[in-house]
C-alpha cells in the first residue's frame, strides 16, 4: 500500500502527503500476532546546497512494503522521499529506507487483506520518529535551520455501515393461533 507515487511532483503543497485509508481493526487483528524486532537504516542518500539566510521548504513522502514474509516473521521497507526548496530551487534532498523485522508471536488471526492496513500503519508508526532524528540532524549538519517532522496523522478507513438483522416474524400469541383440527 504506497502512499503516492515515487517520485516527488515539482510543486506540490508543502507539508502536505496523501495515504490511503488505514483499516484500524485489521491493524489491530495483525498487531496482536507480531513484535518488532528490529529496525534498522538500510539506505541513506543525502545532497544539499544551503543558500545564505534560506529557509526550507519541505515536500515529502513516503511508501511502506511488504518485502519477505516467512511463517515465523514479516520484513517491512519504509521509504522516506524528502526535498526542501528555497524559493522555485530544490536545495535539499533526502532519500531514507529502514527495514523494520517483525517476528510473528501467536497463531495468525489475521487474514491477506490485513497485511497492506498492517504494513502501511505500523511501518509508518515505528519508522517515523528515526525518520523525524535523521532530518533533523541531516538539515542541520547541511547547514540549514533544524527541520521537525510532524506527527502523522492517520486517515482511518469509516467503519462499514451496521446493517439491521432481518425482523424474524413473530409467533402469534396462543391466543390466536389457528386451533388444530380434531383427528
Amino acid at each position: 500500500m504506497s502512499a503516492t507515487p515515487n517520485a516527488i511532483a515539482p510543486g506540490m503543497a508543502p507539508n502536505l502527503e496523501s495515504h490511503p485509508a488505514v483499516d484500524l481493526p485489521a491493524v489491530s487483528r495483525v498487531s496482536r500476532c507480531v513484535d518488532l524486532k528490529s529496525v534498522r537504516l538500510s539506505e541513506l542518500t543525502v545532497s544539499g546546497s544551503p543558500r545564505k539566510g534560506s529557509d526550507l521548504v519541505p515536500i515529502w513522502k513516503h511508501t511502506c512494503e511488504l518485502t519477505e514474509r516467512s511463517p515465523s516473521s514479516l520484513e517491512v521497507t519504509f521509504r522516506f522521499d524528502f526535498a526542501g526548496r528555497s524559493g522555485e530551487e530544490v536545495v535539499a534532498t533526502a532519500l531514507i529506507k529502514y527495514v523494520l523485522c517483525y517476528e510473528l508471536t501467536a497463531a495468525q488471526a489475521f487474514t491477506d487483506a490485513d497485511l497492506p492496513h498492517f504494513v502501511f500503519a505500523n511501518g509508518t508508526y515505528h519508522a517515523w520518529p528515526f525518520v523525524r532524528q535523521l532530518l533533523f540532524d541531516l538539515t542541520a549538519h547541511l547547514g540549514f535551520p533544524p527541520f521537525t517532522l510532524p506527527v502523522f496523522l492517520f486517515n482511518p478507513k469509516p467503519p462499514a455501515p451496521k446493517t439491521q438483522p432481518a425482523a424474524a416474524t413473530p409467533e402469534p400469541p396462543p391466543e390466536l393461533a389457528a386451533e388444530k383440527p380434531a383427528d
